[in-house]
C-alpha cells in the first residue's frame, strides 16, 4: 500500500505496507474461479448475483460519501478479482478517496494466500491457490504523518477492522463477503469522511531512532 506525499512535513520519509509478495497485474476482469475454484453454471449464476448486488451497494456508498464530504474524489472499482504474478488471487471490494487518503475494503482470499513458508520470488512458478477454504476480512485505512522510531513517515494506519473468518464453501465465503461489505459500509458512515475524524491519537510508534520501523509500516 502506497504512502502519500505531503507538502507540510519536512525530512519526511514515506513507507509502504507490503502484505503480499508482488503487485497485482493490470487486468482486473479475471474469472472468479481463480479464487473460488471450478463452479457449475447454477452455482456461478447464484454467486454472480450476490456479487452484482455488492457492486450496487458500493455505488450507493460512494455516492453517500461524496455527498457527505462534498468531495467527488470518492471512488469504487466495484467487486474485482486481483491476480498476482506469484499466483496469489483474491476477490476484493471497497471504496476509497485517494485525495483525502482514506480506504475501506473487504477481501476474500484462498486460505493459503499468505503462505508462512519461503516467500515467492520472481522467476519461480506461480503458487497454486487452495480452493477448499477461504478467509474473509475487512479494514479501514487512513494515510497520515506520524513519527516512527523518532523519524517522520507517511504511514497507512489501520483505524477499523472486521476480523478475519474462515469458510469451507464458496457459497459461505461469498455470503460472508457480502455481509462484510454491508458492515464495512456501516463503519464508513459512522464518522465524518475525513482523515482527522478517523486517525488515532498515537503521535509516535517506537522509541529508538536507530531501530527500523515496525513491519506494518514497511
Amino acid at each position: 500500500m502506497s504512502g502519500m506525499d505531503t507538502d507540510d512535513v519536512t525530512n519526511e520519509e514515506t513507507t509502504d505496507e507490503a502484505p503480499r509478495d508482488d503487485e497485482p497485474e493490470g487486468q482486473e476482469d479475471y474469472d472468479i474461479s481463480l479464487v473460488l475454484g471450478e463452479l457449475d453454471e447454477e452455482r456461478r449464476a447464484q454467486i454472480q448475483e450476490q456479487l452484482d448486488g455488492i457492486d450496487r451497494r458500493l455505488e450507493e456508498l460512494t455516492e453517500t460519501l461524496s455527498e457527505r464530504s462534498g468531495r467527488e474524489s470518492w471512488h469504487t472499482d466495484g467487486v474485482r478479482v486481483e491476480v498476482f504474478e506469484s499466483g496469489q488471487s483474491m476477490i476484493k471490494a471497497g471504496v476509497s478517496d485517494p485525495e483525502e487518503g482514506m480506504e475501506f475494503g473487504v477481501e476474500l482470499r484462498p486460505s493459503n494466500f499468505f503462505d508462512g513458508g519461503t516467500p515467492w520470488r520472481p522467476g519461480q512458478p506461480p503458487r497454486p491457490m487452495n480452493t477448499s477454504a477461504w478467509d474473509v476480512e475487512g479494514e479501514a485505512l487512513v494515510r497520515r504523518v506520524a513519527k516512527v522510531s523518532g523519524r517522520k513517515y507517511t504511514i497507512q494506519e489501520s483505524v477499523g477492522e472486521l476480523e478475519e473468518e474462515r469458510f469451507a464453501s464458496a457459497e459461505e465465503a461469498v455470503a460472508a463477503f457480502a455481509k462484510y461489505v454491508d458492515e464495512m459500509a456501516e463503519l464508513a458512515l459512522s464518522k465524518d469522511p475525513v482523515v482527522a475524524a478517523w486517525q488515532t491519537d498515537v503521535e509516535e510508534y517506537g522509541a529508538d531512532p536507530n531501530e527500523e520501523p515496525p513491519h506494518e509500516f514497511l
